[in-house]
């Protein structure tokens, strides 16, 4: 490697002149083919943008064992094991940014996977040169305890131990099994804290090492004494002078006469203590830091059902106590309280989602859904308060948009709902367009985009930088005036990208904005879910009253604790035709179940309930339903938990339908009708 590096040095200095000292060092054809053809050291030359190998020197091919053709347009990290190519790559990285920087550098050891599948332990230096127009990374790999070992023809030499390693921290060692000699270079005693009057024999070096790793490596070593492997690579520990242990990689192999017989098992190790401890450091940060991101995601969920679970009756109260003759003063109130206590079950619902998403711990769940229809309904939905403020919501579907897509439906809406709502509470005047249409890209694959236009006041330049940053908004003055916590657009970008799409965002100030986003457009499997015409949802809405408002009472088993929400679903369902039993836990859902001499219509099921949890008691009602061969009651999940946390949970169980807590009066009778028109004979 010396002699390399000097006959760089003499290439960079004969052309300091030509070049500025920022430059790479500039290689004419003649000293590339000096390099590759006639220096003993392995030379690669590797593109620092993509890390290909360019070149191999001669030396490099013997050193890998690969003819130059298979190293060409081969990443520099396939010449190491897989384990450690993430730790060899930071090595290149770190040593190209050196060498941009002039500063002289070498890695740290990197072991190099051979054609044979032996390793070698190498230190790597890099210089930048320009080669025939391009700069690349000169890479010198050098290993002299290994490669004299195996190629110099001096292994029965000591003196080629205390020549081959004078400036290199790796230690050198051999063994002759028959006349039971050990040699132990200065480097190898000084690893281990010893001097140089240290010796030490074969079994007395067996016991420097660890207990935990003893066995495996003289099995190794056996496996290379009898020949059923060429030579060993492994890290393992040795008991230093002091009695600590440190950390080795340790290599070797065998010297063989022509008739095969062992005449020397030599080797090095390379002290890679302080590896380790880094190793074992970026370990046990990783631990805590998921540790603590668990707890943050079991304190929000815990959270969330303490405070939605109250939150439930008041809003439930607030909504039962709109349908009484009250004054306008009290209606004034009663709007407060409601609109605050929904604005609060925004946030938590936000807050959850954002904590789910940090903690990798958000699942979608694809199914077929037709984009149309989930427009429509989106845009339904939030008619209200555009109209409130005197805003057209329209919608544009292209001709092309396809019929059907595979996704979330769910998530999707909620990025929809998102970036709509927005756009009503920052457009004063105007209209507000949601648009879809197909796009395809370059390679042939189709997306759908779709698409939120407004005309209100526009982002400014600075601030479409920040916008997607969680708890940011455009501008900190628009907080007083629209509340908010800054989390809607950033949840909406990582469901996005959840989903296999990117989301966009073009503003003018003063000329309104357009967010965007694309998803891919997936095979439904044979699936189809027609769009609906124009005031299909109403239709359905008023088919599923007519059943559910029929002569018929329907029998309803409610599994909940709470005696408070108890009360509050009796008030919602007083004046519908339902029969209500009630249940204080699992254990007595279950058994009601197994006791009705008329079977329930459906249930309604508590997830947090003493005694047996609403998940067990759907469990247990399934079994119990299967054994009777009755048909499956429509068990509906009542859950102060995020939703998306326990449906998963609640389908796997055989529960049919999820509402989340606070429940409103209305969605609570929609998913009932929609369930018993399910349930209703023909």
């Amino acid at each position: 490697m010396d002699g390399a590096l000097a006959y760089i040095a003499v290439l960079q200095s004969r052309l300091a002149d030509q070049i500025a000292a920022k430059d790479a060092v500039a290689v004419t054809r003649v000293g590339l083919h000096f390099l590759l053809d006639c220096v003993s050291d392995a030379i690669f030359f590797i593109d620092p943008a993509d890390g290909r190998i360019r070149n191999a020197s001669l030396a490099a091919c013997s050193l890998t064992g690969y003819p130059r053709e298979m190293l060409v347009g081969r990443r520099h990290t396939a010449l190491h094991p897989a384990k450690e190519q993430d730790f060899c790559a930071a090595q290149f990285r770190e040593c190209v940014r050196a060498a941009m920087e002039g500063r002289p550098c070498h890695s740290l050891p990197v072991t190099v996977l051979r054609a044979d599948a032996s390793r070698i332990t190498c230190r790597v230096a890099v210089i930048m040169v320009a080669c025939e127009g391009e700069r690349l990374a000169c890479c010198v790999f050098n290993s002299p305890a290994i490669h004299g070992l195996m190629g110099s023809g001096l292994q029965e030499s000591e003196a080629y131990f205390a020549q081959s390693l004078p400036f290199s921290g790796d230690g050198a060692w051999s063994w002759d099994p028959e006349a039971g000699e050990v040699y132990l270079s200065r480097q190898w005693k000084a690893q281990l804290g010893y001097g140089d009057d240290f010796t030490a024999t074969a079994e007395e070096c067996n016991d420097l090492l660890h207990p935990t790793e003893r066995q495996t490596v003289l099995g190794t070593i056996i496996d290379c004494l009898r020949g059923n492997i060429p030579s060993f690579s492994m890290e393992y520990r040795l008991r230093r002078q002091d009695g600590t242990y440190c950390w080795v990689h340790g290599r070797g192999a065998t010297v063989r006469d022509p008739a095969g017989r062992v005449l020397l098992l030599a080797g090095a190790t390379t002290d890679i203590t302080g590896r380790k401890e880094a190793e074992v450091a970026l370990a046990e940060a990783r631990d805590a830091a998921m540790a603590a991101s668990r707890a943050k995601s079991e304190f929000v969920a815990s959270m969330s059902h303490e405070i939605r679970t109250p939150m439930n009756i008041i809003l439930g109260m607030a909504e039962m106590l709109a349908e009484t003759p009250i004054s306008p003063v009290q209606r004034r109130y009663l709007d407060a309280i409601q609109s605050s206590g929904r604005m609060l079950s925004s946030l938590l619902g936000d807050i959850l989602d954002f904590s789910q998403i940090e903690a990798n711990r958000l699942t979608l769940c694809k199914q077929a859904f037709s984009p149309a229809a989930l427009i429509r309904d989106v845009c339904g939905l939030m008619g209200i308060p555009a109209a409130s403020k005197g805003l057209d919501l329209g919608v544009e579907l292209a001709p092309d948009l396809p019929a059907v897509l595979q996704n979330d439906p769910d998530r999707v809406r909620q990025v929809l709902v998102n970036l709509v709502w927005n756009a009503v509470k920052f457009t004063s005047v105007g209209q507000i367009t949601v648009a879809a249409q197909l796009r395809v890209d370059a390679a042939g694959r189709e997306w759908v985009r779709f698409c939120v236009r407004d005309t209100g006041a526009g982002i400014a330049p600075e601030a479409l930088e920040r916008i997607f940053t969680p708890f940011t908004q455009a501008d900190s003055s628009v907080h007083s005036r629209h509340a908010g916590t800054g989390l809607g657009l950033s949840i909406s970008q990582r469901l996005v990208e959840l989903m296999g799409g990117a989301i966009r965002v073009k503003s003018v100030p003063g000329a309104g904005s357009c967010f965007s986003f694309t998803l891919p457009v997936q095979a439904a499997g044979g699936q189809s879910v027609p769009p609906p015409e124009n005031g299909d949802k109403g239709a359905r809405q008023e088919t599923a009253m007519a059943t559910a408002r029929s002569d018929k009472t329907w029998r309803l088993l409610l599994a909940e604790d709470s005696e408070a929400n108890h009360e509050l679903i009796r008030l919602f369902l007083e004046s519908e035709p339902y029969e209500i039993v009630w249940a204080r836990n699992g254990w007595e859902a279950v058994a009601a179940v197994s006791e009705a001499a008329t079977p329930f219509d459906v249930i309604l099921m508590d997830v947090e309930m003493p005694v047996m949890d609403g998940i067990e008691a759907t469990r247990s009602i399934r079994n119990l339903e299967g054994k009777r061969q009755l048909s499956p009651t429509p068990v509906v999940l009542l859950t102060a938990h995020a939703l998306y946390e326990f449906e998963a949970k609640g389908k796997r169980a055989g529960c049919t339908g999820f509402l989340t807590k606070p429940i409103r009066k209305v969605h609570l009778l929609d998913h009932l009708r929609t369930l018993l028109k399910t349930a209703a004979p023909d």
